[in-house]
């Protein structure tokens, strides 16, 4: 799950699954009791391309003796900052759940809604405490929502 320079890759992911003393994500089983930490972060938006900068700029150089091309590529340059603040704005509303086994290994899954994934965190921290507590619950990441033994997830809340 790591990339060669150490930093995981984010796992995307639409359920996660508690059964038993495992949690299960995709193609990967964690066994609940070799969690060593998990934790919660933003997600770190991209940097600024400036090439795009540079797109427009050549563009309106080359305005005159060449509209057709310099068009494009201020249009090029322009697209292309519209995309980069579409995906800040994502980037805001979305955080990272990072667990870390005891073992060193490292998985980060996106969660779009931040206040799901508090519920989420409540959730996994109650089952780790009390491994009993808790048997099958399937958290639902796309759609915010928890099944199964849902009536579980109700009563962590009284």
């Amino acid at each position: 799950m790591k990339t060669d320079l150490g930093s995981p890759k984010s796992i995307d992911t639409p359920f996660l699954r508690i059964r038993e003393n495992c949690l299960e994500l995709k193609n990967t089983t964690i066994q609940l009791s070799n969690i060593s930490l998990f934790s919660t972060a933003d997600i770190t938006p991209e940097k600024f391309p400036m090439l795009s900068i540079v797109l427009i700029l050549v563009g309106f150089i080359f305005l005159k003796p060449l509209i057709v091309p310099a068009l494009i590529t201020i249009i090029v340059g322009g697209v292309w900052i519209y995309y980069w603040y579409s995906s800040v704005q994502k980037a805001k509303e979305m955080k990272r759940l990072t667990i870390i086994t005891n073992s060193g290994n490292v998985f980060p899954i996106v969660f779009e809604d931040q206040a799901f994934l508090s519920k989420v965190v409540t959730i996994m921290t109650d089952i780790i405490r009390d491994p009993e507590h808790a048997r099958n619950i399937t958290i639902n990441v796309k759609d915010c929502t928890f099944s199964e033994n849902a009536s579980v997830v109700d009563n962590i809340y009284e």
